[in-house]
């Protein structure tokens, strides 16, 4: 007697595609939550190594933090892989990228003296990875500076840091940052002596510089009063603190 071979029917092929692509829905969403997570303990761990650079810079000078404006207060980057200290015209120039605080405390990041002839990005602590769009270019190659949101919504390429430090006395006043007395647009931690500052835990030193860390929401929320935007806060006593945007409205920062 020959036995009849079963195969699958159509249907039967359709209900385990059905199948596959709605396991595949619910995975996808957690494997993008769990590629985040990594990249959020990645920055996290960026912030902890700049932290200890900022404490072998506070020994060294005394307990007083850089002299440094803000990072949106220094002159962007003009073309990819540029020497960090500009063309020699401008080297002096108090905007000059190698006067930013990232680029100050460098040396004590890779353990020898800054060399400013150097790439902006040779120091990749300073990259957070969500940080990854890249830039347009013009015909020049050189930085295409647009209001697009390719261009906006990059940091380390634009200033060779993903971070924005809680720095400098802005004038004119900008109300982006809370000083520690909770005074807006005021004098904030450059120069001052760290020992100064009452309640170190409080006190947010630097943060991501866009609120990147928001999962499936990656480059897409740029406002940090967003409860949906998220991002890494290094606070003055060094720990870090993953952030919803929601919180820096209660001035952590």
């Amino acid at each position: 007697m020959r036995l009849r071979k079963h195969g699958f029917t159509l249907i039967e092929l359709l209900v385990v595609i059905a199948l596959i692509a709605l396991l595949a829905a619910l995975l996808f969403p957690m494997l993008l939550r769990a590629q985040e997570q990594g990249r959020i303990s990645s920055c996290a761990s960026n912030m902890r190594q700049i932290y200890t650079a900022l404490t072998m810079y506070l020994d060294h000078y005394n307990g007083f933090m850089p002299t440094s404006g803000p990072i949106n207060f220094c002159a962007s980057f003009e073309y990819p892989g540029q020497p960090i200290e500009l063309d020699d015209a401008r080297k002096d120039n108090q905007d000059n990228p190698r006067f930013q605080i990232h680029f100050l405390l460098m040396e004590y990041v890779v353990g020898k003296p800054t060399d400013f002839r150097t790439s902006y990005d040779s120091c990749k602590v300073f990259r957070c990875p969500t940080d990854s769009v890249t830039p347009p270019v013009d015909a020049n190659s050189g930085l295409f500076k647009t209001t697009t949101k390719q261009y906006e919504l990059c940091a380390f390429a634009k200033y060779g840091s993903s971070y924005q430090w809680r720095l400098g006395q802005e004038q004119p006043f900008y109300t982006g940052n809370t000083s520690p007395d909770g005074a807006q647009g005021t004098d904030l931690l450059s120069g001052r002596c760290i020992s100064g500052f009452p309640k170190l835990s409080k006190l947010g030193a630097a943060r991501d510089a866009q609120s990147w860390h928001s999962y499936s929401y990656t480059h897409t929320r740029k406002d940090w009063r967003d409860p949906s935007a998220a991002g890494n806060v290094l606070f003055l006593d060094g720990h870090v603190k993953y952030s919803q945007g929601g919180e820096f409205l209660s001035g952590i920062y």
